[in-house]
């Protein structure tokens, strides 16, 4: 499909928009959550580095068809790399027209402008127009890939934890600085981990929803009251009533390095799952990092089958 496309940047007043144009592009998607305008403004002006001048829009007759854009984050420099990252969200009609091409193109040139050097991107696997737009504008497969797992809730015993250690409830908000600090340690462990902040980990959905806290669990060293691991559960009531499906999601497990190797991270995985049963759920999904072996061990061995993913890809420019 071969349409004389208008491609320019968006436009502050567009912003509803191209709301409107994501919310269709990515309904499919595993883990998609209806956005507002408020929230893809917060997005849209979240860093100094995000701004309109890095969104394009492609309008075929006045009708906005996709908007891409670039970014990147100075924080995630080095002296060789200087990283960008491209987003693109296309009305999947428009797939076969040159509108990806051509939005590309302008993203490209403004990357480039700031000396960007290698561009990544990401896409969901079942998305395969998405993907295949990607590998025919240069992009190669990165190793990373996030899987989209999924088991059915019922069935699962939290096994004991070994003598001078309890499981609970997290306490809100006395203890946000703890659980940051326990993600943090765990994360460390990582390549290219930046560390968040209390308040920036806040902000996360099953942390700023109260339905959710009786899910959240915390294991304890006893000898010193100390934060060793944690995991954090929450049901997307949003998602449940648009697809039409009833399912629990379980997020943020983490146990710390000198902590592994006890079996925290199935009996915390088998509390947030017995939780997402007694919510009435009849699906309990998580997200991994296939980088991280401890964690995809741990799914696997509790039931988790793998059903989607999204997949990196990059662009050495």
């Amino acid at each position: 499909m071969v349409i004389s496309m208008e491609i320019r940047n968006l436009k502050d007043d567009e912003i509803g928009a191209y709301t409107e144009l994501f919310n269709k592009a990515e309904f499919d998607d595993p883990e998609f959550r209806l956005v507002t305008e408020e929230k893809m403004r917060k997005w849209i002006f979240s860093k100094p580095s995000n701004t309109l001048a890095g969104h394009y829009a492609a309008f075929d007759d006045g009708q906005m068809v996709g908007v891409g854009y670039g970014s990147y984050d100075p924080r995630y420099f080095t002296e060789e790399v200087r990283r960008g990252y491209f987003t693109i969200h296309i009305l999947p009609e428009y797939f076969d027209s040159d509108a990806g091409k051509e939005i590309f193109s302008k993203v490209m040139a403004y990357l480039r402008s700031h000396n960007i050097n290698r561009i990544l991107t990401r896409s969901y696997l079942s998305n395969s127009e998405k993907v295949k737009l990607l590998e025919s504008l240069g992009f190669e497969q990165t190793p990373y890939q996030r899987w989209a797992m999924k088991r059915d809730p019922q069935g699962v015993t939290v096994p004991e934890l070994p003598d001078g250690y309890i499981m609970r409830n997290l306490r809100l908000p006395e203890e946000m600085e703890a659980i940051t600090n326990v993600a943090n340690d765990a994360y460390a462990t990582r390549g290219g981990f930046l560390p968040l902040t209390p308040e920036e980990r806040s902000k996360n959905i099953y942390f700023t929803d109260p339905k959710s806290h009786s899910g959240l669990f915390v294991i304890e060293r006893l000898a010193d009251k100390k934060m060793v691991g944690a995991i954090c559960s929450h049901i997307d009531r949003n998602f449940n009533k648009l697809k039409g499906v009833k399912r629990g999601g379980s997020y943020l497990l983490v146990v710390i390095p000198e902590e592994r190797k006890k079996g925290f991270g199935k009996a915390l995985t088998a509390a947030s799952i017995n939780w997402i049963k007694e919510q009435g759920m009849e699906e309990a999904f998580i997200g991994v990092n296939h980088q991280n072996p401890d964690a995809v061990k741990v799914y696997l061995d509790m039931g988790y089958v793998r059903f989607d993913g999204i997949q990196g890809f990059e662009m050495l420019i």
